[in-house]
This record gives structure tokens, sequence and C-alpha cells, in this order.
């Protein structure tokens, strides 16, 4: 009851039908670069999905979110030309692209932040307890008390809005490279002494030229060594026929 449910459900059936522009633009021997379909999913397929993100994200059930992230991945599939096998953070980072919920996350509280500003319609919403009744669905008033102190001046200006929101913006991004799976592949210790390079010695020019070697074919002297050269083996002529002498 008073659940995001069904509307999770038609916002992904909405977005499958948008990944069909994405296997046209790309092939396995043909197609488009991964950044322009990269481009092309966050600007037809991604918008679909993040529809109205700050209303019913807060609320979304981690059922319907791990239904959505699947959208999600195999678009990047897509883009990326990697396997089933792929593990999601590889995706993501291979694309750079953040998860679906951490970045429907990031636009709720950039979101509220614009709420903090002069004649901002939301303003009258902000400062208003919480209510204890658990049975309510969360807001995005419960990214109130981040958001706000971040605020040097309410309301506040120009400068200090788009400093809030970049922060807000940096944070999202460390935190979700730092959640990633290590990667298996262990890579070689940086170094930090210099490396040197040691030249070999020139060799000196003779002044009497050599007489230039001719190589043999590989192919005929492979088939000499199996004694199976048709250039090399000796016409084969019948034995002379040998008459009795006795009478």
């Amino acid at each position: 009851m008073y659940t995001f449910s069904n509307h999770a459900k038609r916002t992904i059936t909405k977005a499958k039908t948008k990944i069909n522009v994405l296997k046209a633009l790309a092939g396995t021997s043909w197609g488009q670069d991964k950044d322009t379909l990269t481009l092309t999913y966050k600007s037809t397929c991604r918008t679909a999905l993040e529809y109205a993100a700050p209303i019913w994200g807060p609320a979304l059930s981690e059922t319907n979110w791990t239904k959505m992230q699947r959208v999600q991945n195999q678009a990047l599939r897509i883009a990326s030309g990697c396997t089933l096998m792929s593990h999601q953070d590889h995706l993501h980072q291979e694309t750079k692209v953040l998860p679906l919920r951490p970045h429907s996350t990031l636009l709720t509280k950039q979101f509220l932040a614009a709420n903090h500003r002069h004649g901002h319609p939301g303003t009258k919403h902000l400062g208003l307890p919480v209510a204890k009744r658990s049975h309510l669905k969360p807001t995005l008033l419960i990214h109130e008390p981040e958001v706000t102190p971040m605020f040097q001046n309410l309301p506040p200006d120009d400068s200090d809005y788009k400093k809030v929101i970049k922060s807000l913006h940096t944070k999202s991004v460390k935190a979700t490279i730092q959640s990633y799976i290590p990667s298996s592949v262990k890579l070689p210790p940086a170094r930090n002494k210099p490396v040197r390079v040691q030249l070999k010695p020139k060799r000196k020019v003779q002044t009497c030229p050599t007489p230039l070697r001719i190589q043999p074919n590989p192919s005929i002297l492979l088939q000499h060594n199996r004694q199976f050269c048709p250039r090399q083996m000796p016409t084969l002529q019948p034995d002379p026929p040998q008459y009795s002498t006795s009478i």
C-alpha cells in the first residue's frame, strides 16, 4: 500500500524498449565507440529510470532498486562490450558511470540543496519535525542534516550554491569508488627510484665487406630434412630388364 512498485515496473518496461537503440548502434565487429554509446544511454535510458527520483527514491525498496539496476547493467554491457560474467563494479569502472541508486541519491541531495535558495517552492518544507510514526515512508528530508550545514549563509547566493552542488558530487563519487570490490589482478609495485637504462656499446664497423648469405626457404629446408622435397628428389627410373644367359 502506497508503494512505488507499480511505478518501478512501468519505468523498467519503458527503459528496456530504449535499450534497443543501443543494440542498433553496436555490434560485434561494427558500430559506435564506447563513449558514444554511454552518452546515448545517459541521455535516453537513464533519464527515464531516474525521472522524479527525489520523490520516490527514498521510499523505494531494495528489491525494486535491484531490478532497475539490472537494466543499467544490460545497457553498460552493450556499450562496453563486456560479457555476462563481468562484475557490476567492472562495468561502472569501465564506462565511468555511477550505479543507479548512488546517482539517484546524489540527485535527491542536490534537489534538497536547491530548496534552500531564495524563492524556491520547497523552502517551506525545510526544518519541519520528522514524524515518529514508523509506517510513514521516508522523504528527501532525511538528507537535510547532511545538506543544510554545508551552506555558509541562508538563503545562499549563487556561488555558495554551486560550491555545495560540486561538494555533494565529489563526496558521492569518492564513496562509490571506495565501495568497489578491488580487482584480483595484482599490478607490480611502483618504483620510487628512477630506472637506469644501460645502453649497449656500439659495434665497430668492419672495413672489409662480408659476403651476403642466401637463407634457404624454411619450408623447403623442412621438407628436405624430412626427405620429402620434390625439388631435390631424383627422378625415379625403372630398373633395366635382366635377361638370363642360360640356354
